[in-house]
């Protein structure tokens, strides 16, 4: 059975797929209270203080079918 996020949580991966320093190091899921899902991207900044996320949510989006014929 594949992971189910529960209300008010997600998950974040390393991005396998970053070629530029402006691509996410790490992207994800969230589903929020009502049950809508997020997509999450996340890059590691260094500020004054140290390490830190940087981090932008926009709705999830549905997959484009790469499968039509043209």
């Amino acid at each position: 059975m594949a992971y189910e996020a529960k209300p008010n949580s997600g998950s974040l991966f390393k991005n396998e797929r970053k070629t530029s320093d402006k691509h996410p190091d790490y992207t994800g899921t969230w589903k929020d209270a009502d049950g809508k899902e997020w997509q999450l991207a996340a890059w590691v900044k260094e500020g004054k203080k140290g390490k830190f996320f940087s981090v932008s949510a926009s709705e999830k989006r549905a997959r484009q079918n790469d499968d039509i014929p043209f």
